[in-house]
């Protein structure tokens, strides 16, 4: 019985330790947009596919709603994304606008490593129409190093419930208000991405 009960310990232990390792041999592809990407028409805005995983990368397609945005995107470029020697790419399609307002779903299908994969995002398109005559003032909020984890941990701190006595109380885990800095009608975020 006892020794029954280590080589279930030992193959539960192994299995644990090696699922992870399995998971990662698979071909993923991800379209790197912020979270909530919200765009006003015509903004500008590089679009990022990284592929993890594949020996090659084929039959690109991308469409964004009926656009076929295949053609905008270089040759797939090697790239070590995990620092773990893994075979990964990445596509760049820069400058990108779109032009009509709403809800924009943007669709990647490939071929990588023999296997197809693919990835959908959603992105919100605002009306823009800027006021004629003479603008007076601009007004640019640089948050530098304020990734999407520092601004969830910010909103998970200084926007919890407020109590009966009007104080913050931290609910684990929940936030129940946005930043001023998510209100704001235009957000972009830039990041520096090593590829050589």
């Amino acid at each position: 019985m006892l020794k029954t009960r280590r080589v279930w310990s030992a193959a539960s232990v192994a299995l644990i330790f090696s699922a992870p390792l399995l998971a990662q041999s698979s071909p993923t592809v991800r379209i790197l947009l912020p979270e909530r990407p919200r765009l006003l028409q015509g903004q500008l805005v590089d679009l990022v596919l990284e592929v993890r995983n594949a020996a090659a990368v084929s039959n690109l397609k991308v469409m964004a709603g009926a656009t076929d945005l295949t053609s905008k995107f270089s040759a797939a470029v090697k790239a070590d994304l995990d620092c773990d020697n893994s075979s990964d790419w990445v596509m760049r399609a820069n400058l990108q606008s779109f032009d009509t307002a709403g809800d924009v779903k943007l669709e990647v299908s490939l071929t990588a490593g023999g296997a197809t994969v693919s990835d959908s995002r959603t992105i919100l398109v605002r009306e823009f129409n800027p006021p004629s005559g003479q603008r007076r003032n601009v007004i640019l909020f640089i948050g530098d190093a304020m990734g999407t984890a520092y601004r969830d941990a910010a909103r998970l701190v200084s926007r919890a419930i407020v109590d009966s006595t009007g104080k913050n109380s931290f609910r684990e885990g929940y936030f129940d208000n946005l930043l001023e800095m998510d209100k704001m009608p235009v957000s972009g975020i830039c990041a520096s991405i090593k590829t050589g």
